[in-house]
């Protein structure tokens, strides 16, 4: 078998201390991003990753979108199976299925004009602010933002409302403009892109199995909540929009049904 050079580059980063920076958000500030869209990522701008939480293990990577086996989602399907059951058993098994549920995690590389110097950096962020992000791809009047000769930069900024919710205000630059003048520049930022699965834990699937029975057992003490929910909606206009998340997970959507986490991530009809 040979070497997984890519394996490798980011296993010598991670010991060089090059780790992939993250941009975060500060409420009420303004800021000026431009996208950079991921290479080899089907033509989509965005990465999403099923992130699981159970108990004090968070950010654990969802071994089944990556078509390999995982006992969490084994246990989930099994919960949600009615065959046999009560009505008050069914019940009792749903609720804890639901708690087990991945949350899907939108990724952007985005370039913080006002720091420039930082480089490419990860922005993560709720479906509702994907959504909006989507519609300024799909408006005529700004087309394909993250072009590096004519892209468009996008305004956010993020601000908490009376009801603890966090709301987004998105919106485009009125004029195009290039990623940056200097060639060199450009291909420094994207030619090699921040590796996302960096941010988070993949375990083996026994270390999955085992960090679920602890959590099942009660030997793992559940630190928060891991549902995650997310309010609102995205707007459906392309000039402005607000977006509402919870404000104790800024970057999560969690789904009712653990096959519609998986078919929305892989895209399934």
């Amino acid at each position: 078998m040979g070497l997984n050079l890519d394996a490798i580059r980011a296993r010598l980063n991670q010991m060089s201390g090059n780790r992939t920076k993250r941009i975060k958000i500060v409420d009420d500030k303004q800021y000026r991003f431009r996208i950079i869209a991921f290479p080899d990522n089907d033509g989509q701008p965005f990465k999403e990753r099923l992130v699981y939480s159970i108990g004090r293990e968070w950010n654990l990577l969802a071994p089944g979108q990556f078509g390999r086996p995982d006992p969490i989602k084994d246990l989930t399907d099994q919960l949600r199976s009615r065959d046999g059951k009560s009505e008050v058993q069914a019940q009792e098994d749903w609720q804890l299925a639901k708690g087990l549920f991945p949350k899907v995690k939108h990724h952007a590389i985005v370039i913080d004009r006002d720091n420039e110097d930082a480089g490419p950096q990860i922005w993560t962020f709720t479906q509702s602010v994907a959504k909006r992000l989507y519609n300024i791809f799909l408006d005529e009047e700004y087309g394909d933002i993250t072009d590096i000769d004519r892209g468009t930069d996008i305004k956010v900024k993020r601000t908490k409302a009376d009801n603890g919710f966090r709301e987004y205000a998105i919106d485009p630059a009125r004029r195009d403009s290039p990623l940056h003048r200097d060639a060199d520049v450009v291909d420094k930022w994207t030619s090699n892109p921040p590796d996302i699965d960096s941010m988070y834990k993949e375990k083996s699937f026994d270390e999955l199995e085992s960090i679920l029975r602890a959590f099942l057992e009660g030997d793992d003490a559940d630190t928060g909540s891991s549902m995650g929910i997310e309010r609102g909606g995205s707007s459906t206009s392309t000039s402005s929009a607000t977006q509402e998340e919870s404000s104790s997970s800024e970057a999560t959507t969690s789904f009712d049904d653990i096959d519609d986490a998986f078919s929305e991530l892989m895209g399934d009809d």
